[in-house]
Order: C-alpha cells, then structure tokens, then sequence
C-alpha cells in the first residue's frame, strides 16, 4: 500500500509540475499534506510495539520470543495453508531456499540473531517518523521546531527501506517471492490513468480556463 501511495503521488506531482494554473492554487499542498501524514503513519504503524496489533515490529517481538514457532517445519506448515501448485518434494525445495537466510547453521532452525538485527534496523528506519508522528500529527506537541519534518527523498528511502525489510518476511510467511532490486514490490499500472492530468496543463493561469472553453459565471460555481 505504501509503495501504491507513493506511485500515486509522484504522477500527481508531476501532473502538477506541467500546470502553472494549478501550481498556484491550495490544491497541491493539501493533496501533499494528506499524502506525507497518510505516510507517515503508515510507516508507523510498521513499528508498533503494541502487543495487540499487527506489525512488522511485533512479528519480530514474536519470532524472537517463540523462535521454535518458525523453524523450517512450522514455515512448510504455512505455505501448506495457501494455494500453490507444488508437490511435497519441491514445496520443501522451495522452502528451504527461502528459509536459508534467517536458519542457524543447522538450516532447519530460526536464528533469532538475524531477527534481532532486522528489528533493531526496522527502529532506526523509523526513528525520525516516530519523532515526526508524535510531535506533529498524533499530537500538537509545543516543543516539535522546524527539524520534525521530512523531506519528500528521506520519505522515499524510509518507504523503500522498509519494504526491502519486509518483503524478505512476506515471503517467509506465504512463499510468494519478490525480486530483492529496491522498489521490487512498486505496483504495476495497469492503465495510463494519470493522463487525467494532462487538461490541467492547458488551463490559462488567469481564468482556469481550457482553450475554447466559455467564460464562466459565479453561479456556476458549486460553493459547498
């Protein structure tokens, strides 16, 4: 979701950037405004401590706390509960592949130090969002100054770092691989729907109007 949201984002940002008319409206950084907090919150949530939510964070916490829960044969069992085409010798083959990274030395067992260091990276990915989250958008806090902030590129990394974390676990937990190039889980646009903003780059800056198009009046304008 992070990743679609931040698609989305960048074409209408670069929607934007061809339309001086709509450049110099309110639109633009309220529509940034709701994408960065939406964001910053999702990030968050990543991170949530909470026992009682569902979190990269407290997959950690219980991986860590109950490692014989994720040894090799726990993790067959899981793949067994989803839809795949595979018989009994490659599903293991498949497995064993995929568990190889977090195994201790006997391959069949969980290194609960390898999950101890993704959870101690997912912190130090999230620590300025949580900073962020907390000063400016769950609370109003009265001390948070210009640095509780980021910029639009340390939120891309925080998405794309996060998601390289991640998607090692999905496929842990469902068999579903991805490619481990950054970005491997971006969607893939199944249409060319952002060219809903190509009439904002003819609009004249003056009248916000196409080419062509009448002049308006005050009453056509929808005041709700």
């Amino acid at each position: 979701m992070l990743q679609s949201d931040r698609q989305t984002f960048s074409r209408f940002r670069d929607g934007i950037r061809k339309s001086v008319a709509v450049q110099r409206t309110h639109f633009p950084p309220a529509v940034a405004r709701w994408y960065s907090q939406s964001v910053l919150v999702g990030l968050r949530r990543l991170g949530d401590r909470n026992p009682k939510s569902h979190s990269l964070r407290q997959l950690f916490d219980r991986m860590i706390a109950h490692p014989a829960d994720w040894d090799f044969a726990a993790v067959v069992t899981l793949w067994n509960q989803t839809t795949h085409p595979y018989d009994a010798s490659m599903l293991e083959a498949l497995a064993r592949a995929t568990y190889g990274w977090i195994a201790d030395a006997s391959g069949r067992a969980l290194n609960v130090a390898k999950v101890e260091a993704d959870r101690d990276a997912l912190e130090t990915m999230l620590e300025k969002v949580r900073k962020v989250v907390n000063r400016t958008i769950a609370h109003a806090d009265r001390s948070a100054g210009p640095g509780d902030t980021m910029t639009w590129a340390e939120l891309d990394a925080a998405i794309f770092d996060c998601e390289d974390l991640a998607k090692r676990y999905i496929a842990l937990l469902t068999g579903h691989g991805y490619s481990t190039n950054r970005g491997s889980m971006t969607p893939i646009e199944q249409t060319a729907w952002y060219r809903i903003f190509e009439p904002w780059a003819r609009l004249d800056p003056q009248s916000f109007r196409l080419p062509g198009e009448p002049d308006w009046r005050p009453e056509d304008v929808d005041g709700t």
